[in-house]
């Protein structure tokens, strides 16, 4: 799914490609992807970069654009990254031609949600990063590695009850057989 579109960024028209990276973080190359999060820089292939790896939620636009990237991110990768840019840059940005992703964009747009429980933004502030680099551009991650997901009460609760009433019927197995 990647594509060409015109787009004004700042009033002036220009061409971008647009799709999906393929992104390989640490010594241990784990694959993963990404959407760009900047249009001011360029982007360049095939390089071994050292990035920042930045919360998303040091970004005001950061959860609305794990929650869309999280959301589509099997679908339209064009219409996606489109929707992706329009919540980063707001006014700043305009689709002049986008092809037949119009209709997608638009559809993913309209399903953004106007706030998130604290459980899902937990949740898309878990498994999504932004990487940063001076030169070219910025990446929008999913970044299962930097989750640290914490059990929430009710699963504690739940899990301890389990092992209480196995407990109980172990006791009472014991007693039952002398």
């Amino acid at each position: 799914d990647f594509g060409r579109v015109k787009v004004s960024f700042d009033s002036q028209p220009w061409y971008y490609g647009v799709g999906k990276f393929t992104v390989l973080l640490g010594s241990d190359q784990f694959q993963t992807t990404g959407y760009c999060a900047e249009l001011e820089q360029g982007v360049i292939g095939g390089l071994d970069l050292d990035v920042d790896l930045v919360e998303i939620k040091s970004q005001l636009w950061g959860v609305n654009a794990a929650w869309l990237f999280n959301e589509y991110k099997n679908q339209n990768q064009v219409a996606l990254q489109l929707a992706i840019w329009e919540v980063i840059y707001k006014d700043r940005f305009e689709i002049l031609d986008a092809q037949d992703n119009l209709s997608d964009y638009l559809l993913y747009l309209g399903s953004l949600p106007d706030t998130f429980s604290s459980q899902l933004s937990t949740e898309l502030e878990n498994f999504y990063d932004l990487a940063l680099h001076d030169t070219y551009q910025d990446l929008i991650i999913y970044n299962p590695t930097t989750s640290n997901p914490v059990p929430e009460p009710g699963t504690i609760i739940l899990f301890s009850t389990g092992v209480f009433g196995l407990a109980c019927l172990m006791r009472k197995k014991i007693i039952k057989n002398g």
